[in-house]
């Protein structure tokens, strides 16, 4: 229910058209006063006397010549008595005032014009006047800005939180009021856009992308969506196709896309708890199975390796989480840790020759092909009791991102994935005490980041995140016994080889053979590059 602002009766949604719907509540006017010529109120300073001033001038004068800003000259008790029995004679006063010269009333809708503007009079062109008189639709001031406090509307079906018991769901990157919508329209909407892609008897590859682009991206601001809300919008595709094109021979291709939209989804929200890679390890495995049944109707290759790939890739990721986990809690079993590092490594080699072959067609899977060799790289070293983070990995890293701007529009590396790799690259520097270079890196990242998705979205918090452990200075002091060697830098000294450290309520000075690193606070977990998203 909305308030029309013309007759302020309170009606529904069907007594608005849908772009009056959508107004503010100063300009909204209901149908029946639109095809009444009800007036639009104006919330500007001097509403009425503008208004009078508009009616009673509509005409030029044909005695005074041709006047200025093209209005008819209204001097003292010249205004017509229909004017003053519309408007009062409140208003008629106020109107004779106004309207005593033609110079005057362009001196005062200057000054009005300008101070709705934020501008000084002398930047108001004079045709800005001209068109206003002329122009009986014209708004009066700037566009308005949906205030914070404005209720939130559906962008699919309009209804906003009071007229519906479905609460309101955004997850991606849009902003202010734009991007809310209920989750059960998005699904509608989605059905009706896989619908129509998928209308015949078999599908292409720019179907099948046409197919789950609706699930994964937000209409609005072409972005993905995330966290919980991008789960359960995964869940409605799977079921959706389940019921939908039961009796269809392409199902098992349409049920792959739908289980690898899925996977990408709940991988990423895996990296940030242990728990979700039980769900992780379900969801590949059943795509595997489904890889089969593809297989066995000669689909075309392309069609499931990049599904392939990625279903292997992480259930190779999660058994190196969970010899980390088994770390952490100090629950470690070296004959199942070497039985688990052997099963990621064979894992791990099968991607690989799933995004082998999708890169001999296509140059921009070459990136998944030099993360998996990184990736076994890692399993090897820590099969040998390494695993630490080399120079090398660090070169392939930059490989990555490098390659994955390059493959973003523009080449600006404005995408999810190339803001992800460069995180990554980041901690790696870290790592490996090339803080300046990280530091820079990050803030380029977190400054594309909140442009493009935002400073609440998951990759901007972990730039930030990151950027923050690196601008944490710390070293290494040998030879201290206080439990620890390692302290919060206070300044360097004038020398620039030494520099003051606190650690608790003891101030030391470190030598020059200290070695200065960022430290980070908690400890870094070892974790293979994802290739899924």
């Amino acid at each position: 229910m909305k308030v029309c602002s013309a007759c302020s009766a309170v009606k529904a949604r069907e007594g608005f058209s849908k772009k009056q719907w959508l107004q503010n509540s100063q300009r909204r006017r209901c149908k029946d006063c639109i095809a009444s010529g009800g007036a639009t109120p104006t919330s500007a300073p001097f509403g009425s006397a503008v208004d009078a001033a508009k009616q009673s001038m509509a005409q030029p004068n044909p005695s005074n010549g041709n006047p200025s800003h093209g209005v008819r000259e209204t001097r003292g008790n010249d205004t017509a008595p229909t004017r003053a029995k519309d408007y009062g004679e409140d208003s008629k006063a106020e109107l004779s005032k106004i309207a005593e010269t033609d110079g005057q009333i362009g001196a005062i809708m200057r000054d009005f014009l300008a101070e709705i503007n934020g501008l000084a009079p002398e930047q108001i062109p004079l045709n800005m006047i001209d068109s206003m008189f002329s122009n009986p639709n014209i708004q009066y001031g700037p566009a308005r800005s949906t205030p914070d406090n404005t209720p939130k509307s559906c962008w699919i079906c309009l209804e906003g939180s009071e007229e519906s018991s479905e609460s309101l769901r955004r997850d991606c990157a849009c902003r202010g009021s734009a991007g809310w919508a209920h989750l059960s329209c998005l699904t509608q909407y989605a059905k009706s856009k896989s619908k129509a892609a998928t209308d015949g008897n078999a599908v292409c590859a720019e179907a099948l992308a046409a197919f789950v682009h609706p699930w994964a991206e937000c209409n609005q601001c072409k972005q993905q969506y995330g966290n919980q809300l991008g789960k359960e919008i995964a869940d409605s595709l799977c079921s959706f196709v389940d019921a939908y094109y039961a009796k269809k021979k392409y199902r098992f291709l349409l049920k792959l896309e739908a289980m690898n939209h899925k996977l990408c989804l709940v991988s990423k929200r895996a990296d940030q708890s242990f728990d979700v890679w039980d769900d992780v390890d379900q969801i590949a495995h059943d795509m595997l199975g489904l890889v089969e049944n593809v297989k066995m109707r000669d689909f075309h290759p392309g069609h499931y390796l990049m599904a392939e790939g990625n279903a292997y890739d992480q259930l190779a990721t999660g058994l190196i989480y969970r010899c980390q986990r088994a770390k952490m809690y100090g629950k470690v079993d070296q004959t199942q840790k070497e039985k688990d590092l052997k099963q990621a490594l064979k894992y791990f080699r099968k991607s690989r020759i799933s995004y082998k072959k999708l890169s001999s067609k296509a140059s921009k899977f070459e990136s998944n092909v030099t993360a998996q060799d990184m990736n076994i790289d890692l399993v090897q070293s820590l099969l040998q009791g390494e695993g630490q983070l080399g120079v090398v990995d660090v070169g392939r890293l930059r490989d990555i991102y490098n390659h994955t701007v390059d493959a973003s529009v523009g080449g600006k590396g404005e995408s999810l994935y190339s803001i992800k790799s460069g995180i990554e690259l980041a901690s790696a520097l870290m790592r490996c005490h090339e803080t300046v270079e990280a530091e820079r890196l990050l803030t380029k990242l977190l400054r594309m980041s909140d442009r493009v998705f935002g400073l609440d979205h998951d990759l901007s918090l972990r730039a930030h995140r990151e950027l923050h452990k690196c601008q944490i200075r710390k070293v290494q002091i040998a030879g201290v016994d206080s439990g620890t060697s390692v302290f919060a830098v206070i300044k360097l000294k004038e020398d620039e080889e030494t520099c003051l450290v606190c650690a608790a309520s003891t101030v030391y000075d470190a030598q020059p053979t200290t070695r200065c690193a960022p430290q980070c606070q908690d400890s870094v977990r070892q974790r293979p590059h994802s290739t899924a998203g």
